[in-house]
């Protein structure tokens, strides 16, 4: 599925993610995309989707933040496989929730796609440059 939306009208997006999400108990999506193509932006409509108020910042340090009981959001940036199993974050996205990994790529998809089920891969295109529309691929 390809969706085109604003930064202003991600809730398009999070529609879509719901529909998705169904009744799940456990999901994650796995975000790509470069510097600044709106990975965190598209987490942060999603927390206020779900009516959740919290203020939703990239974990690039902390690697994890967690919103509400079952809403995580990871941050993979200059991480690998390796690290992914040495930190505990393998058995982290075991726990029932919803998960979104910032900088997920194929190799983490193939890979979690054989633990768990319910593995999404997003990849956020930028389209314009004045960054007004993105390209969700899923």
């Amino acid at each position: 599925m390809i969706l085109k939306a604003a930064l202003s009208s991600l809730s398009v997006i999070c529609r879509e993610m719901e529909l998705i999400i169904d009744s799940k108990n456990h999901i994650i999506f796995l975000l790509s995309g470069e510097v600044g193509a709106g990975k965190t932006a598209l987490i942060k409509e999603y927390v206020k989707f779900k009516g959740l108020n919290y203020n939703v910042t990239s974990p690039t340090f902390n690697i994890l933040h967690q919103y509400g009981e079952n809403l995580f959001h990871y941050d993979l940036y200059n991480r690998n496989l390796e690290d992914l199993l040495n930190l505990g974050l393998f058995d982290l996205l075991g726990q029932d929730g919803i998960h979104f990994v910032e900088w997920g790529n194929k190799e983490l998809f193939n890979m979690l796609s054989l633990a768990y089920d319910n593995v999404n891969f997003i990849k956020i295109i930028n389209t314009t440059k004045s960054n007004d529309y993105r390209i969700y691929e899923f």
